[in-house]
């Protein structure tokens, strides 16, 4: 089986994550940018993306496919007085993953994405005949 995974793409224009408390802004500034913690795991059938978002919601979740690119944005709402926070994290996709196929599902903060091989890309048997 070869051994595929997605990598993680440059986080270009993409804050670092900010430590300690959440800051307050009373302002309505910008929303703060962050890239969600993920785990990614690989079969010879798929590859699963984990991805925590606590306080998200479905509709606030999308999934953009371009090219070899993966992208993730999510924005969770606060509170009048805190400002919103922006996931987002881009991913390469190996070209044999069936990008027409993915799906994705939010459940208690944290987003499954299901990256599916293509059929060609899946090892097979061959039989051999005799005679």
């Amino acid at each position: 089986m070869q051994n595929i995974t997605i990598q993680e793409a440059p986080k270009n224009g993409v804050a670092k994550p900010q430590n300690g408390a959440a800051q307050r802004d009373t302002t309505g500034a910008e929303p703060r940018l962050q890239s969600p913690a993920v785990d990614i795991y690989e079969s010879a059938d798929d590859v699963l993306v984990l991805a925590d978002l606590p306080g998200v919601l479905g509709d606030d979740v999308s999934l953009h496919v371009e090219k070899d690119a993966l992208t993730l944005q999510a924005t969770r709402k606060t509170a009048t007085f805190d400002r919103p926070v922006v996931y987002k994290r881009t991913f390469y996709v190996p070209n044999d993953l069936d990008t027409d196929l993915i799906e994705a599902k939010l459940d208690h903060g944290v987003l499954t994405v299901r990256l599916p091989r293509r059929a060609s890309a899946k090892p097979r048997q061959i039989t051999v005949k005799s005679g």
